[in-house]
């Protein structure tokens, strides 16, 4: 799971700082833990949670 947070979306939403690139990234680090550890490719997804912080005044708990 990748999580990407952005106060704005001044430079895209959280989800676009997933790029080609850090796709790879993430893709060619699983294949070496899957490798390392005799895993199987095949049953692995990828998931981005987008997260988008706005103006916030005050938190309340």
């Amino acid at each position: 799971i990748e999580v990407k947070t952005r106060t704005s979306l001044l430079y895209g939403s959280p989800a676009e700082a997933v790029d080609m690139k850090k796709q790879r990234h993430i893709r060619n680090a699983a294949r070496y833990f899957l490798s390392r550890y005799n895993r199987e490719w095949d049953s692995l997804n990828f998931q981005v949670i987008e997260i988008s912080i706005g103006h916030i005044t005050g938190l309340e708990l």
